[in-house]
């Protein structure tokens, strides 16, 4: 049975509106045609849909069981056209982004403000990632695309974009017992409790590898599972930990260590699939935070 697409949807507004005449002005038709068109389905099933009278149309039974199956259908064809066209004019939709927390901090908390009153009607959905987990979703398609803090290894569809650099310091709170001013080497903060990020991590990658460089091996006393807690577990004196500088200005209860090794700088990138289509939302919003820190 080869019955054409068109006789299916106008059955279908008919169906829905009860009514010849709503569905030609819908469909912007004459009834005329509207009319001829269903003749012309009901003769290629060869069953009655409607039963017309004075009234206006009722559905025959085989009209309902023929409206009932095709009703869901045309639903997801409006659905996705729906979703088109607003992706097509980056007017609204979801996006997911992993964002590691000194990325998080220093980046999207700066921006993401005015780009939710810029573009209202896109809902962002941040998930919490470490530079490596983050990878791993983006190559999964689980998130669009990920700001995180380098050292970060990409496949070769994968662009990263360095949108700033940042500056680490060791840090103690300024009522820490025990910690001496001359302790202002890697080998000597050794000797005190040692808080960092859990290993596989970004961050604790960077460190392993700077201790490393010194001939140190890192060995902290206590672990955690991300930069606010390192925040925290510091201010409530508890050891040392590696902070932003940026985040230290913030708050006056901390003292930085000046340590005669030089902390080098890195990066927080925004790593992408640039072989893989994204929504007109996502590239949207993508563009923004590229425009932001690249203009």
């Amino acid at each position: 049975m080869n019955v054409t697409y068109d006789y299916y949807r106008i059955f279908y507004y008919v169906a829905k509106y009860g009514s010849f005449t709503k569905a030609a002005q819908v469909l912007k038709n004459s009834q005329p045609n509207i009319t001829r068109a269903m003749n012309n389905l009901e003769a290629q099933l060869d069953i009655s849909l409607f039963v017309r009278s004075k009234k206006g149309i009722k559905l025959t039974a085989d009209g309902e069981h023929l409206f009932e199956r095709i009703r869901p259908a045309f639903d997801l064809i409006f659905l996705a056209e729906s979703e088109i066209e607003s992706t097509r004019n980056h007017e609204s939709g979801t996006i997911t982004v992993g964002v590691s927390d000194i990325a998080l901090y220093e980046v999207l908390l700066d921006i993401l403000p005015d780009m939710r009153e810029k573009y209202p009607n896109i809902s962002i959905k941040i998930t919490n990632e470490s530079t490596p987990s983050a990878i791993k979703k983006l190559k999964e398609e689980v998130i669009d695309f990920a700001l995180v803090t380098a050292p970060l290894s990409v496949s070769h569809s994968f662009k990263s974009v360095e949108l700033m650099e940042i500056h680490d310091c060791a840090t103690v709170s300024k009522d820490f017992k025990g910690y001496k001013e001359e302790d202002n080497t890697l080998e000597s903060l050794t000797k005190y409790p040692l808080i960092m990020l859990a290993e596989g991590t970004g961050t604790r990658l960077f460190y392993e590898d700077l201790f490393s460089k010194n001939s140190l091996e890192l060995r902290p006393q206590m672990t955690v599972a991300n930069i606010n807690q390192v925040l925290i577990m510091v201010k409530k004196h508890m050891g040392i930990g590696f902070l932003p500088e940026t985040i230290l200005n913030m708050d006056d209860e901390f003292k930085k260590i000046e340590l005669k090794e030089p902390i080098p700088k890195r990066s927080i990138c925004l790593v992408y699939d640039k072989e893989r289509l994204l929504s007109g939302a996502a590239q949207t919003i993508l563009n923004e935070i590229k425009g932001h820190f690249m203009a």
